[in-house]
């Protein structure tokens, strides 16, 4: 019966987990259509993938961007984006299993208009 239990919680846990971290994917992903969307002229085609820590306040950490073709001004401008915003923080029951920082991988990609 506790081994159940405790499956359960671990089920409940990472489901949340996988909301959490859907929705603060999406909050990057409208930040980076936001930051490339006021330099058209710029965004022909770019392709990247993106990984990051959000600590339980939202911040983001350790932000990596990976461009899938050759162009310093997209990496810098999507990590300068990304390290800059603030995330939903992660949710308390979250927290309290021992995890107060999440980490966040996602695609983003854009064709000019």
């Amino acid at each position: 019966m506790i081994a159940c239990l405790a499956q359960i919680h671990a089920q409940d846990l990472n489901a949340l987990g996988q909301v959490y971290a859907t929705q603060a994917t999406d909050v990057a992903r409208q930040l980076l259509v936001a930051e490339f969307s006021k330099h058209p002229e710029r965004v022909h085609h770019l392709a990247i993938t993106f990984t990051f820590q959000v600590d339980a306040g939202g911040q983001p950490h350790s932000v990596k961007i990976a461009s899938k073709t050759p162009d310093a001004w997209t990496v810098d401008t999507a990590r300068r984006v990304l390290s800059a915003a603030k995330f939903p923080p992660i949710p308390e029951k979250i927290i309290q299993a021992g995890s107060d920082l999440v980490t966040l991988t996602g695609d983003f990609s854009a064709d000019a208009p």
